[in-house]
């Protein structure tokens, strides 16, 4: 009778809980670059690399596992990860996207797939407690310099 006794479902919250993780996660990430801002020029060169990317998305892709929020079909990740990287970029929406349609378009550069691995090696390895703060953009970053 007009609904009343049918069996309440409970609300999809997996939406906002993926963006809360990912905006976490991206904290986690701009506080690796605090330092590297220091040295601007050298900077912007790395932030539009594929290395920075690689490690990002792998970041983020780590980040949505981890919660048990991945989905399986590749539109849909990198739908999250998008938000990852408008967190990151403080909700510039162009450079999110920028960066985050290199996971579609760079899974075979080894520069892009290296630093992913790295990203997503460094998340677990954080959550499960084997490191005490990711730092691995940061050595990139040092790396390439």
């Amino acid at each position: 009778m007009f609904g009343l006794f049918k069996k309440k479902s409970a609300p999809d919250t997996s939406g906002a809980k993926a963006n809360e993780i990912l905006s976490r996660s991206a904290e986690m990430l701009r506080m690796q670059l605090v330092l590297c801002k220091t040295e601007s020029q050298e900077y912007e060169k790395f932030i539009n690399s594929n290395a920075f990317s690689g490690y990002a998305c792998g970041f983020f892709d780590a980040t949505l596992q981890y919660a048990g929020l991945r989905p399986s079909e590749d539109p849909q990740v990198f739908a999250l990860i998008s938000i990852g990287f408008f967190h990151l970029f403080n909700k510039n929406q162009e450079e999110a996207i920028l960066h985050s349609e290199k996971f579609l378009t760079e899974q075979e550069n080894p520069e892009f797939h290296n630093s992913r691995v790295i990203g997503g090696s460094e998340y677990f390895d954080f959550m499960d407690g084997k490191i005490k703060m990711p730092i691995g953009l940061s050595k990139i970053f040092h790396q390439s310099n």
